[in-house]
C-alpha cells in the first residue's frame, strides 16, 4: 500500500511496503528457512527414506521461493522524497 504525504510545503513523500505486510512476510521467511533446512538435510523429517531422490532438490527450491517472497515482503520498503 502506497501512502502519499506532504511533509513540508515543498516536500512530498511516497512510502510503500512495511507495516502489517511485513508481519505476513516473517511467516513466509520462517517457513522458507525451515523447508530449506529440511531439503538440505539439516532437519530430518519423519519417513525421510520415502522421499525420492528428485524430491530433495524440489524441497530446496520450494524453500528458496518462500525465502525470496518472505524476504521481499519483510525488507521490501521504499521511500521516495520529492523536493
Amino acid at each position: 500500500m502506497e501512502t502519499l504525504q506532504q511533509t513540508a510545503p515543498d516536500r512530498l513523500e511516497i512510502r510503500s511496503g512495511g507495516g502489517r505486510l511485513s508481519i505476513f512476510g516473517v511467516l513466509f521467511l520462517g517457513a522458507g528457512v525451515f523447508v530449506t533446512l529440511i531439503g538440505l538435510g539439516t532437519i530430518e523429517p519423519d519417513k525421510a527414506d520415502e522421499i525420492p531422490a528428485w524430491g530433495w532438490p524440489l524441497i530446496v527450491l520450494t524453500g528458496a521461493v518462500f525465502v525470496a517472497v518472505g524476504g521481499g515482503l519483510v525488507f521490501g520498503r521504499s521511500w521516495i522524497m520529492i523536493d
